[in-house]
């Protein structure tokens, strides 16, 4: 290895698999979502973890995304949860946050107080 995590096989050269066949660059597209929640019948801090994992496991499970509870650990009635995935085409990740928008919003235990949303 050189300094910085460089690797000596590829001094100089682009390392193999960033170039398409044909010499196109592959691109990257992120996405990333966070909704802050009221969750008003939560009584303690496992009653909402209980509802916050389920969120979050139903969303990595079904949109192949990273998830987490991001804000709000310590408040029983609150929760902010986040989402974070890589694309390869900016039309499908609209698609994938439009998805997580809905299985948020499909919970009737909880109320989306705010919600913000990136594709860069």
């Amino acid at each position: 290895m050189l300094p910085g995590g460089a690797n000596r096989a590829y001094a100089g050269r682009e390392r193999p698999g960033f170039l398409r066949p044909h010499g196109y660059a592959l691109t990257a597209v992120y996405g990333r979502a966070r909704w802050v929640l009221r969750i008003p019948d939560c009584r303690s801090l496992k009653d909402k973890r209980r509802i916050v994992h389920g969120m979050r496991d139903r969303a990595r499970a079904r949109l192949k995304v990273s998830a987490a509870e991001t804000s709000f650990q310590e408040d029983p009635q609150r929760a902010e949860v986040s989402i974070a995935f890589v694309s390869s085409d900016a039309t499908l990740a609209r698609t994938i946050l439009d998805r997580a928008d809905a299985l948020i919003a499909s919970d009737p235990r909880v109320y989306i107080l705010e919600t913000e949303s990136e594709i860069f």
